[in-house]
């Protein structure tokens, strides 16, 4: 978490890229590196990086949700037992 809140804070879309599951599902359609970079700037806003600085994870069995405002971001652990960011959807 770290890490990644780190990256965020940077606005470091590489490395955020790095800790994030590919293929990532966006829009209906998986994104390989090339197409998370390039939506990279509508999910992770302005107002999306200064929520995950102060926002806290929640954990949730083996996974760990993240609340900002109307997105939730899930991480989950990859093969090797590291988290990653998995997904995102709509805080209803």
């Amino acid at each position: 978490w770290k890490t990644f809140k780190a990256a965020v804070a940077r606005n470091d879309k590489e490395a955020i890229a790095d800790l994030t599951k590919l293929p990532f599902l966006y829009d209906s359609q998986e994104r390989d590196r090339s197409g998370f970079l390039k939506i990279y700037g509508q999910l992770f806003t302005r107002k999306v990086r200064r929520c995950i600085a102060t926002a806290k994870p929640v954990k949730e069995g083996d996974s760990y949700d993240l609340f900002c405002g109307e997105l939730i971001f899930y991480f989950s652990k990859d093969t090797e037992g590291k988290y990653q960011f998995r997904e995102f959807g709509v805080n209803d």
